[in-house]
C-alpha cells in the first residue's frame, strides 16, 4: 500500500504489525526495527513530521543499545 500511495491503508497496516511484534518481542526488541523504520518514513511521506521523529527515535535508541549495551 506505501509504494502505491494508500498511505492511510498502509499506517494501519503498519502500526498492527508493531502491536504484534511489542506484544511479541517487548518494545525495545530488535524485532521492532523495520516496522519502525517503515513508519517513520511513511509518516515523513504523509506529512507528518513529529510522529516520523517519534517513530526515528525509538529506532535509533534501539540501535544504539545494540551498539552499546
Amino acid at each position: 500500500y506505501k509504494m502505491e500511495g494508500a498511505f492511510d491503508k498502509a499506517e494501519s497496516l503498519f502500526r498492527r504489525e508493531l502491536d504484534l511484534e511489542e506484544m511479541q518481542h517487548g518494545k525495545s526488541s530488535p524485532m521492532t526495527l523495520g516496522v519502525l523504520f517503515q513508519l517513520a518514513d511513511l509518516m515523513r511521506k504523509m506529512g507528518r513530521q513529529e510522529e516520523a521523529a517519534q517513530f526515528q527515535q525509538r529506532w535509533d535508541a534501539i540501535q544504539k543499545a545494540r551498539v552499546h549495551p
